[in-house]
């Protein structure tokens, strides 16, 4: 039973509309309604236990420019500090109502290193689902990225960026979880056991270990004299997505939507 909490939309909110010269139709009004009612739940529990998270990517972007979604975005992106994320896995997620999907890799099937959390895997047309959010069947949901601390010391920061660059390309190699993997792939294997005093455990989800490699790596430098944060999955591949630590040290409240 989906608990009848949710928020109050005009009906005209849903209609057709044209903004700035995009067409934005009906139904994709609802899967955004549907997107924040999923935000909606996931900052109740937030509020809970002090957890602190911030727009991010396209969702800032919208907000601070068009006052809600960029007219051509269809999705919802926050962020938390290294030490919030840890917290919400740890308290928020088991509060969530228990119709929405949480997806890490530490899960199955799902090799990212930020949460997705979305209402189901698959479209519902349950009566009280849509009524919850707003007749959207479609599993939508937010995805949740993490920031970590810069190293302060430029040499260290290119050392560990590389270190996690290796990491998950090698863990994407041609069956590195199958019964016999290439040989190349295991001495790559091998070599980041040498670089980073590990020792993987080949009989089990080798993937899976390397992900949680590169999360330890992507943590290795604390918050103490840190002058800057970075989106890891972002900084290593793009070297963007890096702001003054400033930039998380206080909240300011606009309205979306």
């Amino acid at each position: 039973m989906v608990e009848k909490i949710y928020m109050d939309f005009p009906k005209e909110y849903f209609y057709d509309e044209v903004r700035e010269g995009f067409y934005i139709s009906g139904m994709m009004k609802r899967v955004w309604a549907a997107q924040m009612e999923v935000l909606d739940d996931v900052d109740r529990v937030c509020k809970k236990y002090g957890i602190t998270w911030f727009a991010d990517c396209g969702t800032l972007l919208g907000a601070v420019r068009h006052g809600g979604y960029v007219p051509w975005d269809d999705d919802l992106d926050i962020c938390m500090l290294r030490d919030d994320y840890r917290r919400f896995h740890k308290y928020a997620v088991p509060e969530l109502p228990k119709y929405y999907t949480v997806r890490t890799f530490e899960g199955e099937d799902y090799w990212e290193m930020t949460t997705h959390i979305s209402k189901g895997r698959h479209a519902s047309f349950n009566p009280v689902e849509l009524e919850k959010f707003h007749d959207c069947p479609y599993s939508v949901g937010i995805d949740i990225f993490v920031l970590d601390y810069l190293a302060t010391d430029p040499q260290e920061e290119e050392v560990r960026t590389k270190l996690i660059m290796s990491v998950i390309s090698t863990s994407f190699m041609e069956e590195i979880d199958g019964e016999n993997p290439p040989q190349e792939g295991l001495e790559y294997i091998q070599e980041i056991e040498r670089l980073c005093n590990v020792k993987l455990d080949r009989k089990n989800h080798l993937r899976k270990q390397m992900f949680n490699l590169a999360e330890r790596l992507a943590i290795m430098f604390p918050s103490a004299g840190a002058k800057e944060v970075v989106l890891m999955s972002y900084w290593c591949v793009y070297h963007n997505h890096r702001y003054p630590i400033s930039y998380v040290n206080r909240i300011t409240q606009i309205p979306y939507e």
